[in-house]
Order: structure tokens, then C-alpha cells, then sequence
């Protein structure tokens, strides 16, 4: 059974930080597919893979290894996780895969993530 209390290695982030995270990948999640169940994030198997900043009550990283769970505890999303750091950090992923399906398998800023912020 999945423990939503074991955070791998981003037990850097408190809280806050989690939430606001959790929250911009779950938005980014829904650009490539929308989802409309009840979402949970296993970062269990998460690792450290590039920059960091602080923010809120923790550290931001790149990470890798981040499931997303559905009620009945099926994965349906896993990738890896990118930020970057305008005013607030901009988070997204940077590869995924849902449901089986490669969404993004190429590393970099994707274009909508590049037009909100050349918007604003």
C-alpha cells in the first residue's frame, strides 16, 4: 500500500511548498490531459536531478520519480518535474506520462508554459 507520508527525497519541501507544487503539476497535468478524479502524489521514489531554491517553508528541486494516484491507488500519471523562477517559480512537467502515454518525453520548457510566461 502507498504511504503518502514518505517523501523520497523531497522531504526538503515543508508543507507550503508541497501544496504549491502539488497544485501547478496538477494544472500542468490537466494542459495534456484532464483529469477529473480525486489526484495523490507518491513522492516516495522522488530524486534530486538539477537546481534548487528556496521558497516558502522549503527547498525547491528539480525532481524525478513523482507518481500520481487515483482513488483506487492506480498510478495514472509518472514523470519527472522542472521549475522555473520568475517573481513566483513556474512549475511543470518536464517528462510524462499518463495512463501509459508518453506526453512529454523530450527534456525543456514546453511552448505553453513558455506563452505564460512571456504573457505576464
Amino acid at each position: 500500500m502507498t504511504d503518502f507520508q514518505k517523501y523520497g527525497m523531497s522531504i526538503s519541501m515543508g508543507p507550503l511548498l508541497r501544496q504549491y507544487v502539488e497544485k501547478q503539476l496538477i494544472q500542468d497535468l490537466n494542459y495534456y490531459q484532464e483529469l477529473k478524479e480525486s489526484l495523490h502524489f507518491d513522492w516516495s521514489d522522488s530524486c534530486i536531478e538539477g537546481q534548487s531554491a528556496k521558497y516558502l517553508d522549503g527547498v525547491l528541486e528539480n525532481f524525478s520519480g513523482i507518481s500520481v494516484l487515483n482513488e483506487q491507488l492506480q498510478i495514472v500519471a509518472h514523470g519527472w518535474m522542472e521549475f522555473v523562477f520568475m517573481d513566483t517559480p513556474v512549475i511543470y512537467w518536464d517528462l510524462l506520462t499518463i495512463n501509459s502515454t508518453e506526453m512529454k518525453n523530450k527534456p525543456g520548457l514546453p511552448k505553453h508554459i513558455s506563452d505564460r510566461l512571456t504573457a505576464g
